[in-house]
């Protein structure tokens, strides 16, 4: 499930801080906004647990982005990690654990040669249009329902083009030639049983104003 830690890179709980933009200067989000906050929400189910996931996006196309992933299980917060991309360090991405405080700074890994997916058609997912894809991996396959109508999906895209591969090799950037992500499904098997996971974009806003500061690394505690 990494590849899903990292997908294109979100924080619900209270783990850690989130982001608190300030005025919202537009109501009705676009496609072609400065500024994006993706929130999305799912769960990981396994003979073992249920846990709830909780994601979130925010970009801001003059200063960076940042993605944080959270689990739960009930009250219990069981993860929080976020990635950190600014466009004044371009040669490297850094992840923060909100838990442990620890830091680490990426400058190359290896590139995933697996990124192809089949596109299995189109669908409409509440307001979007999505095309459907499957990659199939190891142990199991991903499902991905991509959207051009998703705020921000553009401006990332063209963020990853620019990016060293290495820099964020768990993100699988085939999937935003189609589009943002508006759900995603992820079954993995092995001998030990079944786990499957799926997020689904619950809200989009753009237009929002962002502090420098909300792209920067936690200092150590």
């Amino acid at each position: 499930m990494k590849s899903f830690l990292l997908v294109v890179l979100l924080a619900l709980c209270s783990a850690g801080p989130k982001i608190d933009p300030g005025k919202k200067i537009t109501a009705k989000p676009v496609t072609s906004a400065k500024t994006v906050l993706l929130e999305y929400t799912g769960s990981l189910s396994s003979s073992f647990a249920k846990i709830t996931i909780g994601a979130q996006l925010s970009l801001d196309t003059s200063i960076g982005f940042r993605y944080d992933v959270t689990f739960e299980n009930g009250d219990r917060i069981l993860g929080h990690t976020a990635l950190f991309y600014k466009f004044s360090s371009p040669d490297q991405t850094i992840f923060y654990n909100y838990l442990n405080h620890k830091t680490e700074v990426i400058k190359h890994k290896a590139t995933d040669p697996g990124n192809n997916v089949t596109v299995v058609g189109k669908e409409k997912i509440d307001s979007f249009s999505c095309t459907h894809l499957n990659h199939k991996s190891g142990h199991g396959s991903e499902d991905y329902w991509m959207s051009t109508s998703v705020p921000g999906f553009s401006q990332l895209t063209q963020i990853f083009k620019q990016i060293n591969p290495g820099l964020i090799a768990s993100i699988n950037e085939t999937i935003f030639n189609w589009g943002g992500l508006v759900r995603i499904r992820m079954i993995d098997t092995t001998p030990n049983g079944q786990t499957i996971m799926n997020l689904n974009l619950i809200e989009a806003q753009t237009g929002l104003v962002f502090r420098p500061t909300d792209f920067d690394v936690p200092k150590k505690q």
